[in-house]
Protein backbone atom coordinates (compact mmCIF):
# COMPACT_ATOMS: atom_id res chain seq x y z
CA UNK A 1 0.00 0.00 0.00
CA UNK A 2 1.35 3.38 -1.11
CA UNK A 3 1.79 5.80 1.82
CA UNK A 4 0.54 4.40 4.73
CA UNK A 5 -0.57 6.91 7.58
CA UNK A 6 -0.05 4.63 10.19
CA UNK A 7 2.42 1.12 10.31
CA UNK A 8 1.08 -1.60 12.74
CA UNK A 9 4.31 -3.54 13.95
CA UNK A 10 4.09 -6.74 15.65
CA UNK A 11 7.36 -8.65 16.97
CA UNK A 12 7.10 -12.67 17.15
CA UNK A 13 8.91 -15.10 17.77
CA UNK A 14 7.28 -19.16 17.63
CA UNK A 15 3.79 -17.84 18.20
CA UNK A 16 1.94 -18.59 14.66
CA UNK A 17 -1.83 -19.37 15.72
CA UNK A 18 -1.74 -15.98 18.07
CA UNK A 19 0.17 -14.06 14.98
CA UNK A 20 -2.72 -15.20 13.07
CA UNK A 21 -5.97 -13.68 15.22
CA UNK A 22 -3.79 -10.65 15.38
CA UNK A 23 -2.91 -10.27 11.95
CA UNK A 24 -6.84 -11.02 10.94
CA UNK A 25 -7.61 -7.86 13.47
CA UNK A 26 -5.06 -6.12 11.45
CA UNK A 27 -6.16 -6.37 8.31
CA UNK A 28 -10.11 -6.01 9.04
CA UNK A 29 -9.13 -2.44 9.97
CA UNK A 30 -10.70 0.59 7.79
CA UNK A 31 -10.88 4.47 7.65
CA UNK A 32 -7.46 5.26 7.02
CA UNK A 33 -4.41 4.12 4.83
CA UNK A 34 -1.87 1.61 6.93
CA UNK A 35 0.59 -1.21 6.45
CA UNK A 36 1.21 -3.83 8.79
CA UNK A 37 4.96 -5.06 9.38
CA UNK A 38 6.01 -8.65 11.04
CA UNK A 39 9.07 -8.74 12.46
CA UNK A 40 9.85 -12.71 13.37
CA UNK A 41 12.61 -13.01 15.84
CA UNK A 42 13.73 -16.43 13.91
CA UNK A 43 10.68 -18.47 15.02
CA UNK A 44 11.10 -22.29 13.68
CA UNK A 45 7.24 -23.50 13.96
CA UNK A 46 5.95 -22.11 10.26
CA UNK A 47 5.53 -18.62 11.08
CA UNK A 48 6.89 -16.81 8.25
CA UNK A 49 5.21 -19.82 6.23
CA UNK A 50 1.86 -18.96 7.54
CA UNK A 51 2.28 -14.95 7.32
CA UNK A 52 2.97 -15.16 3.35
CA UNK A 53 0.88 -17.46 2.74
CA UNK A 54 -2.44 -16.28 4.22
CA UNK A 55 -1.45 -12.59 4.61
CA UNK A 56 0.33 -11.17 1.25
CA UNK A 57 -0.43 -7.72 2.48
CA UNK A 58 2.06 -8.12 5.29
CA UNK A 59 5.43 -6.95 4.97
CA UNK A 60 7.48 -9.89 6.69
CA UNK A 61 10.97 -9.22 8.08
CA UNK A 62 12.31 -12.59 9.19
CA UNK A 63 15.68 -13.02 11.39
CA UNK A 64 17.63 -15.97 11.53
CA UNK A 65 19.14 -15.06 14.36
CA UNK A 66 17.19 -14.03 17.72
CA UNK A 67 17.79 -10.57 18.78
CA UNK A 68 14.88 -9.81 20.95
CA UNK A 69 11.74 -7.78 21.44
CA UNK A 70 13.24 -4.80 22.18
CA UNK A 71 15.74 -4.73 19.00
CA UNK A 72 12.92 -5.78 16.50
CA UNK A 73 10.65 -2.82 18.07
CA UNK A 74 13.02 -0.19 17.22
CA UNK A 75 14.43 -1.55 14.05
CA UNK A 76 10.42 -0.92 12.98
CA UNK A 77 11.14 3.08 13.34
CA UNK A 78 13.38 2.61 10.72
CA UNK A 79 11.47 0.16 8.41
CA UNK A 80 7.95 1.34 8.74
CA UNK A 81 6.62 4.28 6.06
CA UNK A 82 4.20 4.99 8.24
CA UNK A 83 3.77 8.75 10.23
CA UNK A 84 2.95 6.95 13.21
CA UNK A 85 3.65 3.18 14.40
CA UNK A 86 1.48 1.15 16.51
CA UNK A 87 3.45 -1.75 18.21
CA UNK A 88 1.07 -4.67 19.16
CA UNK A 89 1.70 -8.01 20.82
CA UNK A 90 1.48 -11.30 19.05
CA UNK A 91 -1.11 -12.34 21.26
CA UNK A 92 -3.14 -9.17 21.41
CA UNK A 93 -5.55 -8.12 18.58
CA UNK A 94 -8.13 -5.44 17.59
CA UNK A 95 -11.34 -5.26 18.79
CA UNK A 96 -12.72 -2.30 16.85
CA UNK A 97 -11.99 -2.62 12.88
CA UNK A 98 -11.48 1.44 13.61
CA UNK A 99 -8.93 1.74 16.01
CA UNK A 100 -6.10 2.57 13.39
CA UNK A 101 -8.32 5.62 12.51
CA UNK A 102 -8.89 6.78 16.08
CA UNK A 103 -5.25 6.52 16.79
CA UNK A 104 -4.60 8.87 13.88
CA UNK A 105 -7.14 11.30 14.79
CA UNK A 106 -5.93 11.81 18.74
CA UNK A 107 -2.21 12.39 17.18
CA UNK A 108 -3.96 15.05 14.53
CA UNK A 109 -5.93 16.36 17.51
CA UNK A 110 -2.88 16.66 19.44
CA UNK A 111 0.54 17.63 18.16
CA UNK A 112 2.13 17.42 21.59
CA UNK A 113 1.43 14.13 22.19
CA UNK A 114 4.59 11.16 20.80
CA UNK A 115 2.99 8.31 22.32
CA UNK A 116 -0.88 7.33 23.20
CA UNK A 117 -1.30 4.03 25.31
CA UNK A 118 -4.46 1.99 24.01
CA UNK A 119 -6.52 0.93 26.50
CA UNK A 120 -6.45 -3.38 26.50
CA UNK A 121 -8.00 -6.13 28.39
CA UNK A 122 -6.64 -8.64 29.89
CA UNK A 123 -8.90 -11.42 31.69
CA UNK A 124 -6.09 -12.32 33.97
CA UNK A 125 -5.21 -9.53 35.57
CA UNK A 126 -8.39 -7.24 34.63
CA UNK A 127 -8.87 -6.49 38.91
CA UNK A 128 -5.52 -4.67 38.68
CA UNK A 129 -5.60 -2.20 35.77
CA UNK A 130 -6.12 0.94 36.78
CA UNK A 131 -9.29 3.00 34.75
CA UNK A 132 -8.09 6.13 33.35
CA UNK A 133 -10.47 8.62 31.09
CA UNK A 134 -9.85 9.06 27.79
CA UNK A 135 -6.94 11.48 26.78
CA UNK A 136 -5.54 11.40 30.31
CA UNK A 137 -1.93 12.54 30.82
CA UNK A 138 0.18 9.17 31.63
CA UNK A 139 3.83 8.75 32.57
CA UNK A 140 4.56 5.28 30.78
CA UNK A 141 2.46 3.56 28.66
CA UNK A 142 2.04 -0.50 28.47
CA UNK A 143 3.92 -2.17 25.53
CA UNK A 144 0.89 -4.05 24.54
CA UNK A 145 -0.89 -1.69 22.71
CA UNK A 146 0.74 1.67 22.11
CA UNK A 147 1.51 4.22 18.96
CA UNK A 148 4.22 6.71 18.71
CA UNK A 149 5.08 9.45 16.63
CA UNK A 150 7.67 7.28 14.57
CA UNK A 151 10.18 10.09 13.81
CA UNK A 152 10.50 11.25 17.19
CA UNK A 153 10.85 7.82 18.32
CA UNK A 154 13.25 7.40 16.03
CA UNK A 155 15.29 10.72 16.56
CA UNK A 156 15.58 9.47 20.45
CA UNK A 157 17.03 6.26 19.31
CA UNK A 158 14.01 3.78 20.00
CA UNK A 159 14.60 1.72 22.79
CA UNK A 160 17.40 0.58 24.57
CA UNK A 161 18.36 -2.86 23.53
CA UNK A 162 20.34 -3.71 26.91
CA UNK A 163 16.86 -3.80 28.66
CA UNK A 164 16.07 -6.78 26.61
CA UNK A 165 11.86 -6.92 27.98
CA UNK A 166 11.60 -4.62 31.04
CA UNK A 167 11.55 -1.03 31.31
CA UNK A 168 12.00 0.13 27.91
CA UNK A 169 9.00 1.95 27.69
CA UNK A 170 9.48 3.72 30.81
CA UNK A 171 12.83 4.70 29.35
CA UNK A 172 11.90 6.24 26.24
CA UNK A 173 8.82 7.95 27.84
CA UNK A 174 11.31 9.53 30.51
CA UNK A 175 13.65 10.68 27.02
CA UNK A 176 10.40 11.56 25.52
CA UNK A 177 8.98 13.68 28.30
CA UNK A 178 12.59 15.40 28.70
CA UNK A 179 12.15 16.85 25.67
CA UNK A 180 8.93 18.51 26.01
CA UNK A 181 6.37 15.87 24.72
CA UNK A 182 3.14 14.48 26.28
CA UNK A 183 2.37 10.86 26.71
Amino acid sequence: MSNPVISVVITTRNRRDELHRALKSCFSQTGVSYEVLVFDDASDDGTDSMVREEFPRCRLIRSHERAGLIVRRSQSFHEASGEFVLSLDDDAYFTHPETLAMVCQLFAREPKTAAWGLKYYEPAKAAKMPTLADGALIKCYIGCAHALRREVARDLGGYPDFLVHQGEERDLCIRLMDKGWEI
